[in-house]
């Protein structure tokens, strides 16, 4: 019995030098700012920027947007990112009616997404970062954990993004539970407006203000059926939140009423790469001009 202990004792100490061999390897490179070489246009926002606007139409441009990417995230990402790459002098982001649903508060606390989003925010925030906005501990320090210690990792920038490539799909869509995921709970009441959402489009706008970036706001073309489906709070909230800021010189370009032919969807409120393709080209003349 005491060699057993023994061994169980040594085996033990061994795990616990490697793991914190690990995380001291990751903590030397967790927090080092990624270096974007030759982009001095960076798109950023939520799946719907991540599938629409392709960056290899766009010289010297790069899409870091990510799956359930709230304003209040892309803050974040962005005051890590941008004091480290100066050269970047215009910022691209997703302005649109599901942008503004409380529901995006409530990504980071028992949600699908909670788990893929401390993956891959991890490196540049903590769970006190994400007050007054309610977080999953648990959770985020599970993620911690496995990331930190389990193995070296020679890259944590899990938190930049890529465009994405999706095929048509919109005959397999459902627009009722996509319709109900952004603007509705589980028993069905409207969740309403996030006011932090929009507290946080406020600081990204001065933020670019302060370090001279020229920000464009993009509300990215919805297909026709969930156009007819948003509920009005939200759209009656857009559009005063785009009349204000129009009137602070905030640059906005709104495709939202744009009638796209069903062949440029994946699905009700994401386009396919046929419609990003073509949505980019747009997108490039304005930039042109």
């Amino acid at each position: 019995m005491k060699e057993y202990i023994k061994k169980v004792t040594l085996f033990s100490f061994c795990i616990i030098i490697l793991m914190l061999m690990n995380y001291f390897f990751n903590l030397s490179r967790v927090n080092k700012k990624p270096i974007l070489k030759g982009t001095t246009i960076l798109i950023a926002g939520d799946s719907r920027v991540m599938t629409a606007i392709n960056p290899d139409s766009i010289p010297n441009s790069r899409n870091i947007a990510q799956n359930s990417e709230s304003y209040f995230l892309t803050y974040h990402k962005l005051k890590f990112i941008l004091p480290a790459n100066p050269q970047i002098k215009r910022l691209v982001i997703g302005f649109s009616y599901p942008s503004f649903s409380a529901y995006m508060d409530r990504l980071y606390y028992k949600d699908i997404a909670t788990t893929d989003i401390f993956s891959r925010l991890y490196p540049i925030m903590l769970p006190k970062d994400f007050a007054p906005l309610k977080v999953d501990e648990t959770k985020y320090y599970q993620v911690y954990f496995k990331q930190m210690l389990l193995l070296p990792h020679l890259k944590h920038e899990q938190y930049l993004g890529e465009f994405t490539k999706l095929p048509y799909g919109l005959n397999k869509a459902n627009l009722e539970s996509v319709v109900k995921r952004h603007y509705f709970d589980e028993n069905n009441k409207n969740i309403g407006i996030s006011r932090t959402t929009s507290a946080y489009l406020d600081s990204i706008i001065n933020y670019c203000n302060k370090q001279n970036i020229n920000l464009t706001l993009v509300n990215i073309p919805f297909q026709k059926d969930y156009l007819r489906s948003v509920p009005n709070n939200y759209i009656v909230f857009y559009n005063s939140k785009k009349e204000e800021l129009i009137k602070r010189g905030v640059s906005i370009l709104d495709y939202s009423q744009m009638e796209l032919d069903n062949k440029y969807f994946k699905d009700y409120n994401h386009l396919d790469l046929e419609g990003a393709n073509y949505f980019t080209s747009l997108l490039k003349t304005e930039f042109e001009k």
